[in-house]
């Protein structure tokens, strides 16, 4: 019974307004009828009861939503704030990790400052002190003055030391070990390549700048050493070296003569474009050589040296070798017929295979020799950088013709 009454006043609680209908319905019929006073009065008091607890539980039920709705909200804000204080404690943990970051590089890069500095100027005594010792030695090996000088003014990327070790090769030739030549000739530059000296092969020592000293790769000669009377002194440059100044050559190579000095000058050369892509390939190889020239500047470079040269011709003459003929038994002959009078066809032909055999360019680089450039020579050069570099390509073209006599 209990059990019933229960779930009829929850079922009144949810419709509290029909039960006041009813109840002021019951109301009014009580009054407009004695007989059934009592039990309207009765009905309308128990309904308005109900409506009162009806009501009174939607308040709670209400009051207790908006208190839910409250102590949600509360813990949003409550767990928003924690939130963003995680946040802000994370961003400054990670601040102190990014500035622990930076003084660890910034420490890192302060000691390999320290040791590159440390590498440098070490190597820098290293290299001081060989080339003291090598210019001492150079010194103390000095050779008595040769009246017989061999000249060679060479284009870059021709082969030019290699033309230089060729005429070493000979048993009449070799290098001064002192600046004396050098100097007579006034010219202004290394005298032997810096990236082919001080290396494990470097025994013979030479003064290659004033007081400065390195050693540079022994040749082995051929043919019977002769008299002093007739050895030879040989020297390698480039036109820079004159300043590409065409009387300033011509004038060293007469009074050289004028003194009594026997002067054979060689001109080596090679083909414009083929020389334009060997300077490239060298350059990309070690940039700090000739850094001041761009590859755009190459061509003009080249056409310069090229057109000097055939002007110097034109005032000193003298043998033109190509690159092409390097080892050649024509070319040998040439040179022979100037450093020797007494030497035969055999002795020539003889000297030519041993110029082949200490004389392989694959020698002095691992893999495949730098001064053969790529095989594809196109006239725009690489990356199209000589696309405006028409006109030096055919002045160094030009130059190369009047050389070799095409």
């Amino acid at each position: 019974m209990v059990m019933r009454l229960r779930e009829l006043v929850r079922w009144l609680s949810t419709r509290t307004g029909v039960v006041l209908v009813v109840s002021i319905a019951f109301a009014v019929l009580g009054a407009a009828t004695g007989a059934l006073g009592w039990f309207a009065a009765s009905a309308a008091g128990f309904g308005l009861g109900i409506a009162l607890i009806a009501t009174s539980l939607g308040r709670t039920s209400a009051a207790q939503a908006i208190a839910s709705e409250q102590a949600l909200a509360q813990a949003i804000v409550s767990i928003t704030r924690e939130h963003e204080g995680l946040e802000h404690g994370l961003g400054n943990v990670r601040e102190r990790l990014a500035g622990e970051e930076r003084k660890i590089l910034g420490r890192l890069r302060t000691l390999e400052g320290r040791v590159s500095d440390l590498g440098q100027e070490t190597l820098k005594a290293i290299s001081g002190e060989r080339s003291a010792r090598s210019l001492a030695l150079a010194r103390g090996s000095a050779m008595p003055a040769i009246d017989r000088v061999v000249v060679l003014m060479t284009l870059h990327r021709s082969g030019s030391t290699r033309l230089l070790d060729l005429v070493r090769s000979h048993a009449a030739v070799e290098l001064d070990p002192s600046m004396r030549t050098w100097d007579r000739l006034d010219w202004v530059g290394r005298r032997f390549p810096a990236a082919l000296s001080d290396r494990p092969d470097g025994t013979v020592p030479i003064e290659v700048e004033p007081e400065v000293g390195a050693m540079v790769p022994a040749i082995d000669p051929f043919g019977p050493r002769p008299s002093d009377t007739q050895r030879w002194l040989v020297e390698k440059g480039h036109p820079q070296f004159v300043d590409f100044d065409v009387s300033r050559f011509a004038r060293a190579i007469h009074r050289l003569r004028d003194d009594g000095v026997r002067v054979e000058v060689v001109y080596g050369v090679r083909s414009p474009l083929e020389a334009m892509w060997s300077m490239i390939a060298y350059k990309h190889r070690d940039p700090r050589w000739y850094a001041f020239l761009s590859d755009a500047d190459v061509p003009g470079w080249i056409a310069r040296s090229l057109v000097t040269m055939a002007q110097m011709r034109d005032e000193i003459d003298g043998l033109v070798v190509d690159y092409t003929d390097h080892g050649t038994v024509e070319l040998c002959a040439d040179l022979a017929t100037r450093l020797s009078s007494t030497w035969t066809a055999e002795d020539v032909a003889d000297w030519a295979a041993h110029v082949g055999s200490v004389l392989d360019p694959t020698g002095r680089q691992s893999g495949v020799f730098v001064g053969w450039g790529p095989s594809d020579r196109r006239r725009t050069g690489r990356h199209e950088a000589w696309i405006n570099a028409e006109t030096a390509i055919r002045d160094a073209e030009r130059g190369y013709a009047r050389l070799v006599g095409s």
